[in-house]
């Protein structure tokens, strides 16, 4: 990362968010099978070449290889669970 200020966070979040809106669902989709026959673990390569995308796009983010993208990758969606756990957003309400 080369600026630590807000506005590269920002920027950051918001490519990242429309690269994963975007770009994800069409890749996920084209390698369903390869996602079938490894038990959903390609999703964690998905996730890690969505990050390097989101670098190479921006230049903001030195990613060092696919390997440093999954597991930040993994690292994202841990504290994501955490986050939803917190705030209580994954909560659906399902009373009548």
């Amino acid at each position: 990362m080369r600026d630590g200020s807000i506005s590269t966070y920002l920027l950051l979040g918001i490519v990242f968010g429309l690269v994963n809106a975007l770009v994800k669902p069409i890749v996920t989709l084209l390698t369903c099978p390869l996602i079938i026959v490894t038990l959903g673990l390609f999703i964690l390569v998905i996730n890690g070449l969505m990050l390097m995308l989101t670098g190479s796009l921006t230049g903001l983010l030195a990613v060092n290889g696919l390997g440093s993208a999954i597991l930040g990758g993994i690292v994202m969606g841990l504290v994501n669970v955490v986050l939803e756990a917190v705030f209580g957003l994954g909560k659906r309400d399902t009373s009548v």
